[in-house]
């Protein structure tokens, strides 16, 4: 625990500058997640507009190069594409801002030892790492792995009778933003799974139960392996 001085020479605690840290990178990593929905509602509606002028494509196409230069070359009513200029200029908007905040994330991903760790769990990236540590933030605070695979709201509730036990949907109780952190990591493993620790398990889950509860699996163990990964580095601080 650092100590600052007080009055004659006397010495007292001083709290609060990891979390300090802890709270802007939350700040940086929510502001983050605020623009990509903003995006995404955004590119809803240019994709509703276009359906409606019967024009198909997919959302995520709209967020590509490719896309963008499909939408150039439609042929438009004035009206329409006023409208749709006036949507792609706000994706655009947003993703700049998004840009913006990353080149700010990456620097620390580089710089904190804590990130540096995280990055070493196959499929958690720089940005990925960051959104990790803002949401489980000091790893002491929990007793067990378990308890952030439920911060997350990645654990299933469990469903009891008088007979039996099983498990149910997820309990979505915990942070959305760990829990779509821990979903992109689990996702972005799950495409070379011959290179990642899991591989087996999610191919064999996936053929069972499908892609999307097979990445969820993953994703648990992701959650368990970031507090041993925090928990180590706070013991040995």
């Amino acid at each position: 625990m650092a100590t600052g001085s007080h009055g004659g020479g006397l010495r007292r605690p001083v709290y609060g500058r990891r979390v300090h840290d802890i709270q802007r990178l939350r700040d940086l990593t929510r502001l983050r997640q605020a623009l990509r929905h903003d995006r995404t509602r955004w590119a809803q509606r240019l994709h509703a507009i276009l359906h409606q002028e019967g024009w198909s494509c997919s959302r995520g196409q709209l967020l590509s190069s490719t896309g963008r230069r499909w939408l150039d070359g439609l042929a438009l009513d004035r009206h329409v594409r006023a409208l749709v200029d006036a949507h792609v200029a706000m994706i655009d908007a947003t993703t700049q801002q998004m840009a913006e905040l990353e080149r700010q994330l990456r620097p620390l991903a580089r710089s904190d030892r804590r990130l540096v760790a995280l990055q070493q769990i196959y499929g958690v990236g720089p940005v990925v790492a960051c959104h990790l540590l803002a949401e489980i933030g000091d790893a002491r605070r929990f007793r067990r792995a378990e308890q952030v695979v439920r911060l997350s709201g990645l654990d299933p509730v469990v469903l009891e009778s008088a007979d039996s036990k099983r498990r149910g949907k997820l309990s979505k109780q915990g942070s959305p933003h760990l829990r779509w952190a821990l979903v992109q990591a689990a996702q972005h493993a799950a495409r070379r799974p011959g290179s990642s620790p899991d591989g087996d398990h999610y191919l064999a889950l996936r053929n069972r139960i499908g892609s999307q509860r097979a990445a969820r699996s993953t994703a648990r163990k992701i959650a368990k392996r970031a507090y041993h990964v925090l928990a180590a580095l706070e013991d040995a601080a």
